[in-house]
């Protein structure tokens, strides 16, 4: 990628660079040509690395809640939109009115917490683990806009920089 960064600093000095930066080991990206929307960032910690650093699992129930409307009510206190993206992409899924089958398939710290809405609920919630996946991305290259709405990004094992 190459990025050119042009602007001022603080103090009113013209900031003029060209840097070329290569990523190893690209699992997830979402990048688009044009303005960013700030300086590009390398972070070791951002929401989407803790989804991608994540173990899997599945969890599935065996019994129907008693009141549909109060789980869901309590299943979305516990879902942090910050930390774990929108609520409902990792689940929701099976038959909840009849009781059975995969309800979420994602990032199991974020189950965990599924987990303990579903047995609070008494749906007699069973994780299983999840498809394996690859080695999971160390940094992120974030570049503007908000976490999950419309950042552009890139998740990688490294990132190496050169100014032109």
């Amino acid at each position: 990628m190459t990025f050119r960064l042009a602007g001022e600093t603080w103090d009113g000095a013209e900031v003029a660079q060209t840097w070329q930066i290569t990523a190893q080991g690209v699992t997830e990206h979402r990048l688009s040509l044009g303005e960013c929307g700030g300086w590009p960032e390398l972070l070791s910690a951002y929401p989407r690395l803790l989804v991608a650093q994540a173990p899997w699992q599945q969890l599935m129930f065996s019994a129907a809640p008693a009141d549909a409307a109060a789980f869901l009510s309590d299943l979305r206190a516990v879902h942090d939109e910050e930390k774990w993206d929108s609520f409902g992409k990792y689940g929701l899924g099976g038959q909840i009115e009849l009781g059975y089958g995969v309800f979420a398939d994602g990032p199991a710290p974020l189950l965990e917490l599924y987990h303990s809405v579903l047995e609070a609920h008494r749906m007699r919630p069973s994780p299983l683990p999840s498809a394996s996946r690859p080695t999971p991305p160390r940094e992120c290259l974030t570049l503007g806009g908000t976490v999950w709405q419309d950042d552009l990004y890139v998740l990688a094992q490294a990132f190496t920089g050169e100014q032109r």
